[in-house]
């Protein structure tokens, strides 16, 4: 499996984590593998993320189209898949804008990426009882598996 990314690529790559929000979360799991994968399955995909099937199929066509893999649909009881043809932790790098040296990765300008906007943060206030609200600061772009955890972590701050 190659980890060089074409700098055409990574733009486009970047373009993609950029617009399309499914395809974050998708760049986002794999640029935090641990472990290199040549195939992930779309039932994988969706667990890690909390997409719908639609909706990775679709970033998974997307990233074969851009020479990342090739797409497989399931046959004979084979699942949906996306098999890499480039690194998966380097795709996920060079979408966030990170080369392969870890380091971030200068634009077509030669500055450095700017956070997206869409990874932004977001202030809620919950009214917790009658004479108290809560407040908490999330992304944007929560998955569930993240707030299952959050949710998580809140359940041991009970004092009874």
């Amino acid at each position: 499996m190659n980890n060089d990314i074409s700098k055409t690529l990574a733009n486009e790559l970047v373009a993609m984590y950029r617009r399309d929000a499914a395809a974050r979360l998708i760049l986002d799991s794999f640029a935090s593998r641990e472990r290199r994968l040549g195939v992930i399955e779309v039932s994988e995909a969706m667990q890690q993320t909390g997409l719908g099937r639609n909706e990775v199929i679709r970033v998974f066509k997307e990233l074969a189209e851009l020479g990342c893999g090739r797409f497989w649909n399931g046959r004979k009881g084979q699942e949906t898949r996306l098999q890499f043809t480039l690194g998966v932790k380097a795709i996920g790098g060079a979408a966030k804008g990170i080369a392969a040296n870890g380091h971030q990765a200068p634009d077509k300008t030669g500055e450095q990426l700017q956070p997206s906007p869409t990874n932004s943060m977001r202030t809620y206030e919950y009214p917790l009882r009658s004479d108290l609200s809560a407040t908490i600061t999330l992304p944007l772009t929560l998955s569930l598996n993240e707030a299952q955890r959050l949710s998580g972590f809140i359940r041991t701050l009970v004092i009874e």
